[in-house]
């Protein structure tokens, strides 16, 4: 069973919130900030934030920082807008979107063990799928497809890859795959998500016997053979492994004796 995310390990603020807001776009930090509120309870479920003119005076940022932050929150199902009523707080463990995921992740608010888990957890669910899929209904032009994408492996990349580029679009050309375009759409929903969690995968992959590129050569040779069994058996191993050294992370170091 995977753990909630974030439950325990929200980071808090300190320091001097001003010199934090100085270091990049102002609306980005502001959004940092009031999320890390938001997940620490400083600002629970149900309270209203405090007004626009005290809270944007209270962080040193404009106004207009303040509102293209809050607007983002809202996208994420993190706060409610209530024009002439204020700005209240969500239940963040209910209500958000993917678009909190992904704030997660690009923000390292979520480089998390426990949170990496909840998301391979959902990962394999939709993985495990799409290659049943692609294994009974595949034709050869997606084949074709498939194989230009793992042919195109950027050895010689090191940007592409740790940016998770050649993998996100063999994996999308194996959506497509499918029939289901939906597959395809929920895919590129999380783009962003996978790349900014590419560099822990890439920890991961230095660990473990099996590489990318070979994991997806193994794949692609189920699919030609149309052995479903035998794709998700090489992706379950792959992940699994993932998941072992994920579930080493969330352990407390042990002091020794």
């Amino acid at each position: 069973m995977v753990e909630p995310i974030l439950r325990h390990t929200a980071p808090t603020i300190s320091g001097n919130t001003n010199t934090l807001l100085k270091r990049v776009r102002l609306s980005d930090e502001v959004l940092t900030v009031l999320v890390q509120r938001v997940l620490t309870g400083a600002y629970p479920a149900g309270a209203r934030l405090p007004a626009e003119r005290a809270l944007a005076e209270e962080l040193g940022v404009t106004r207009t920082s303040l509102r293209e932050a809050l607007r983002q929150m809202e996208s994420m199902g993190v706060v409610r807008i209530r024009q002439g009523a204020g700005v209240f707080v969500l239940d963040w463990t209910l209500e958000p979107t993917m678009r909190f995921v992904q704030f997660l992740a690009a923000s390292g608010l979520g480089m998390d063990p426990q949170f990496l888990l909840s998301f391979d957890e959902v990962r394999r669910f939709f993985a495990v799928k799409m290659l049943e899929l692609a294994a009974d209904r595949a034709s050869e032009e997606d084949l074709d497809r498939i194989q230009a994408v793992l042919d195109s492996y950027p050895s010689d990349d090191t940007r592409a890859l740790l940016e998770g580029e050649w993998d996100f679009r063999f994996h999308r050309e194996i959506a497509r795959a499918t029939g289901n375009p939906i597959f395809v759409y929920l895919l590129n929903t999380v783009r962003e998500t996978f790349a900014a969690l590419r560099s822990v995968y890439l920890r991961l992959d230095a660990e473990v016997s099996q590489s990318v590129a070979e994991l997806n050569e193994e794949l692609l040779a189920a699919l030609r053979a149309r052995d479903g069994a035998r794709a998700v058996a090489a992706l379950e191993t792959r992940m699994n492994k993932d998941a072992e050294a994920l579930q080493g992370m969330a352990q407390p170091a042990r002091r020794p004796s």
